[in-house]
């Protein structure tokens, strides 16, 4: 290739960055990307989770489920069902109930 086509192919492929430089510029102003506040993951289609008044962003809903889901008093895991309530406490499930009220 002559030198005239190096540079001819040279300018073109410039150019044809700076048209992706620019369109990457104005869809970063359009939507910008938000963070995740569990893992701090980029995600440009987040998820806007809102629980009694707190709302967070995530980009999934394991990241969801960590942040906001309650821990049953005993074993700590986080409920993502139903859940027990006894004495004003939650629980995962009726053996951790049982097993925290000693009966």
């Amino acid at each position: 290739m002559s030198s005239s086509g190096v540079a001819t192919a040279v300018a073109h492929a410039v150019t044809h960055l700076d048209e992706a430089v620019a369109t990457l510029a104005a869809k970063t102003k359009k939507d910008p990307i938000q963070q995740c506040e569990v893992c701090g993951m980029d995600c440009e289609a987040p998820l806007e989770l809102g629980f009694r008044g707190r709302v967070g962003i995530f980009d999934s809903f394991e990241c969801a489920i960590h942040a906001m889901a309650p821990c049953c008093e005993r074993c700590h895991c986080r409920i993502i069902g139903h859940s027990i309530e006894s004495k004003g406490q939650l629980y995962c499930c009726s053996h951790c109930a049982r097993m925290a009220s000693g009966k």
